[in-house]
């Protein structure tokens, strides 16, 4: 009899505890007159979906997704920067300081003249890191004394395009001056050409400006 007194005792307790709880969680997910089918509906900050909840983006019990970024399913800020300009591509790098390698390049080939005019082009210039990285290339002396190199990675680096479509080049393949696919993917929540990591987009007055990580060939 003292062990069936125990047991409904705690059966009184537990059962007092959850009417007591039921207020306190209404008043979490948005006052009285608002059930859980509502807050499921509404995604409140709280709620089973919403960000903090059980089953949201910020929740330490949704996995890590490769495609997110972030926790959950959901897809974090693009790793590359947009920018719009009424200038062509040359005169837009001349004012990009981590180009001025790949703008000597130009220069020293040529094509500095044919990217300042009209037309349509898909320009995928390397930043100076990526010269002293990839190419051994540190000042502008090293790309004269490197013709053959300088002229391959600048017509590499080139296509002819007449869309234009900017960011929304995932899936596409460009043809460079020299006859060299370039391949546009994604990576993580960012693009890349040819496996090099876009880093900023540019849409120009005469086209559209990647700046990558890494030459997308030479």
């Amino acid at each position: 009899m003292e062990g069936l007194k125990i047991i409904a005792a705690v059966i009184m307790f537990m059962s007092l505890m959850v009417f007591l709880a039921v207020p306190a969680g209404a008043q979490m997910y948005g006052g009285s007159g608002e059930g859980y089918g509502d807050v499921m509906a509404r995604g409140d900050q709280m709620g089973p979906m919403g960000p903090y909840g059980p089953m949201g983006p910020m929740s330490p019990f949704m996995p890590m997704s490769p495609f997110s970024g972030g926790f959950g399913m959901w897809s974090g800020t693009p790793n590359y920067n947009v920018h719009n300009t009424n200038k062509t591509i040359m005169a837009f790098m001349e004012d990009y300081p981590e180009l001025s390698l790949y703008i000597a390049a130009l220069k020293a080939t040529g094509y500095d003249k044919e990217l300042s005019g009209g037309g349509s082009y898909a320009v995928f210039a390397i930043n100076n890191t990526s010269m002293a990285r990839d190419l051994s290339i540190n000042g502008p002396g090293q790309i004269y004394s490197n013709p053959d190199l300088v002229r391959g990675l600048v017509e590499s680096s080139i296509a002819r395009d007449s869309q234009g479509v900017s960011s929304l080049a995932i899936g596409r393949t460009f043809r460079s001056l020299n006859g060299l696919k370039i391949a546009i993917g994604s990576e993580r929540n960012g693009m890349a050409a040819n496996g090099a990591d876009v880093t900023d987009i540019v849409n120009a007055g005469n086209g559209v400006l990647y700046v990558t990580d890494a030459p997308v060939g030479t």
